[in-house]
């Protein structure tokens, strides 16, 4: 980028940073021919600071320098046209919301678009993850021997095999999760359960190194001391708790319908950073425990029978590049998790409004089912679209944009979460009549108390149900499962 380009693409950025109202997208059908956003191309590898993850907050505002460019983004009118919007519309939008907090939306992580397919899906958002206190992994010199232990807070152990381990009576199965052979030792200590699982050394020779081995507190939470023995040492440990993972999921198909196993070309790159969180993590650990390391500590994990490849960085990172069947090719999917790279929200933004456009161009409508208004609550619209088995909803407020999730494999229920101005939309569509709670079901009958102010509707057999969120609320239930609220 020159450095016209950066003045241009900080100007871009400073005016969108300044602008609380929507941003609506134009009103042209969208185009897959245009150009990429260029945030999310390879860029140079031997330009300095090149690696596998680039930082692109520049990126990003040059990507929207192209789609206003382009003509993809349109600043808002003063008084846009009476039928743009609205139940009914003919010509479709769909609306990209910049706020003047858009930070707050990200970042995320995104890969370069594969050659040959596009974006139909986009879900980011941070979840929290409770780990257990504490993981330690032992590691033989050379030898290929693991030893993984982990403090979990309960002291539950199953029925004493037969086996003592550090004097205390213990549990020998086999590990979970995994088909290499690993066992998994349970006991209890000083009011926690203790597990140790291990690969490469006999059992008798695991016991012998966990029964020397030192406290280096009064309680496991503080872990065991690195051993004497010489067999395993220390290399890696990560405090647990609860820890927040920044995730980004992005589904790449060729063509909107090829969801099934195996069927055209198929691409979900899912990312995961920790927020505010030194050090390893106990997943990080026990990715490492169970793949392959390389010399910067980077696990990668394959499974070629599913297209699945996964790497976790020593800080707890991860990328996983998942083909759904479509290739085993272990190169091309790593290819791809080398382009995954952090990018701003406006990035975000941007792409979900593609997506959203491209929906609405290319997957038909098929059912349309209207919802009355009800006292401050405008009539809507919720649409119900289809292409093969990649299903999607959209929703259409009277005077507001429509708005769609990404296509994607739903099965009977077909879900979708708006922000429209400063109301949180819940919408779902299906055969059957839908419910949205504050809590989860508890019967497989759907029978569970409604959010006050839900309405329904009911067009050609097919049943909507829609709602705005109470303000107080950060997470809702619906038939397919919680929601959270989105942050724009």
């Amino acid at each position: 980028m020159s450095a016209d380009d950066d003045r241009l693409a900080a100007e871009v950025r400073r005016t969108l940073r300044s602008q609380a109202d929507d941003l609506p997208v134009a009103d042209v059908p969208f185009d897959p021919a245009a150009p990429g956003l260029p945030g999310l191309e390879r860029g140079d590898e031997d330009a300095p600071g090149a690696g596998r993850r680039r930082w692109a907050g520049v990126a990003a505002a040059a990507a929207v320098v192209l789609a206003v460019g382009a003509g993809a983004l349109v600043a808002a009118d003063d008084d846009p046209p009476a039928d743009r919007t609205g139940p009914g519309a003919e010509t479709p939008t769909t609306a990209i919301s910049i706020p003047a907090d858009a930070a707050d939306a990200g970042p995320g992580a995104l890969p370069t678009p594969p050659e040959g397919m596009e974006a139909w899906s986009l879900r980011w958002g941070t979840t929290t993850v409770e780990q257990p206190p504490l993981a330690q992994l032992f590691e033989g010199r050379g030898t290929g021997a693991r030893l993984l232990v982990v403090v979990y807070p309960d002291a539950v152990v199953g029925e004493s095999t037969g086996l003592i381990v550090r004097g205390q009576p213990a549990v020998a199965e086999p590990a979970p999760d995994v088909d290499d052979g690993s066992t998994v030792l349970a006991w209890e200590e000083n009011g926690a359960r203790i597990t140790a699982q291990y690969r490469g050394v006999s059992e008798d020779e695991v016991i012998a190194v966990l029964d020397g081995l030192r406290w280096r507190t009064a309680t496991p939470a503080g872990g065991f001391a690195n051993p004497t023995s010489g067999l395993l040492d220390l290399v890696v440990e990560a405090e647990g708790g609860p820890v927040e993972i920044r995730t980004t999921t992005v589904d790449y198909r060729d063509e909107a319908g090829s969801v099934a196993e195996g069927e055209g070309e198929q691409l979900t790159v899912r990312a995961g950073v920790p927020v505010d969180h030194d050090g390893a993590t106990v997943a990080a650990v026990t990715d490492r425990y169970r793949d392959t390391v390389d010399d910067d500590g980077r696990v990668t994990h394959v499974e070629p029978d599913l297209g699945i490849l996964r790497r976790t960085d020593p800080d707890g990172s991860w990328v996983e590049v998942d083909a759904n069947g479509t290739t085993d090719d272990e190169d091309a999917l790593g290819e791809v998790a080398d382009t995954v790279t952090e990018v701003d929200a406006v990035a975000l933004l941007t792409l979900r409004a593609e997506i959203e456009q491209r929906v609405v161009a290319e997957v038909p409508v098929v059912a349309e089912v209207p919802i009355a208004a009800d006292g401050d609550d405008p009539a809507a619209t919720v649409e119900h679209r289809a292409d093969g088995d990649a299903e999607a909803v959209c929703l259409v407020v009277e005077g507001s944009p429509r708005r769609c999730s990404g296509a994607g494999v739903e099965g009977p229920d077909v879900e979708g979460s708006f922000l429209v101005g400063e109301r949180w939309y819940v919408v779902g569509v299906g055969r059957q009549a839908r419910t949205i709670s504050a809590e989860p079901s508890r019967s497989s009958t759907r029978d569970w108390p409604p959010l006050p102010g839900l309405r329904r509707g009911q067009a050609d057999g097919w049943h909507a149900a829609l709602v705005v969120v109470p303000t107080d609320l950060e997470a809702v239930y619906a038939d397919a499962g919680p929601l959270q609220r989105p942050a724009v």
